[in-house]
């Protein structure tokens, strides 16, 4: 089995690369990365095996309603992440709810469903 590989849809950072996204790939996860709604569903098409869906709520006004609609109708297999600002965010077909200001318990939850990669 290769390395697990997870879609994060996140609003595009200010200036360099996110936190969450360096905290991942340097615990060796393979990540794929969509900046809006669009860009999401489309990379979850065309990379229908990945093994979770990570969602920011900030991705837009209510977009992360639609991914997640989307990639569960889709993607019954595919675990679905949905982080938000002080856990401010709900949806029910989203497994788990973390708060997006904790890469550290992102990292935590992925090795417990995952194993490390490392």
């Amino acid at each position: 089995m290769g390395r697990p590989t997870f879609l994060v849809a996140e609003p595009m950072p200010h200036e360099g690369i996110s936190a969450r996204k360096l905290v991942l790939e340097a615990a060796r996860y393979n990540v794929i990365t969509g900046y809006d709604g669009s860009d999401a569903l489309e990379l979850l098409h065309r990379f229908p095996r990945i093994d979770g869906l990570i969602v920011h709520a900030g991705i837009g006004d209510r977009e992360y309603e639609r991914v997640i609609d989307e990639a569960a109708e889709h993607y019954p297999s595919c675990m679905i992440i949905l982080l938000s600002p002080g856990l401010t965010s709900r949806h029910a077909l989203a497994k788990f709810h973390l708060s997006s200001h904790d890469p550290k318990q992102l990292l935590e939850l992925l090795h417990q469903h995952f194993g490390s990669p490392s």
